[in-house]
């Protein structure tokens, strides 16, 4: 069940930490809403965007896809943009990153120690 609702979970994702919807701005509820609603759109033109990019297939030791933070600064250059045409789809092919299958590194556990609350009383 959890294989199915993997790309839920990667938008869900993608829209609170790349889009910035863990820092919202606005106090008043009627702003916050419409902060969200400005957020989805800007998330879904940037993968409308993302999704007609056709990627070259090259001879290369791995498979690469778009890299979808570097992607979101693009869109956000442009739409910030009024009078300078920039070419989107040629700098998004430009960013890409590599899919490396089976990747594994041993976690680096540090052991934190507890603090004690002592140091409030004093």
């Amino acid at each position: 069940l959890y294989h199915m609702r993997w790309g839920i979970e990667t938008s869900f994702r993608e829209l609170k930490y790349t889009i910035g919807l863990t820092n919202l701005h606005s106090k008043n509820v009627e702003y916050i809403c419409q902060e969200i609603y400005a957020k989805l759109i800007q998330y879904n033109f940037c993968e409308i965007i993302s999704a007609n990019i056709i990627l070259e297939e090259r001879n290369r030791k791995y498979t690469y896809q778009l890299n979808y933070t570097m992607a979101i600064q693009i869109y956000r250059h442009y739409l910030r943009q009024t009078f300078v045409t920039i070419d989107v789809e040629g700098l998004i092919k430009k960013e890409l990153s590599p899919q490396r299958p089976h990747r594994q590194y041993q976690r680096r556990v540090i052991k934190k120690r507890w603090v004690s609350f002592a140091y409030r009383i004093g």
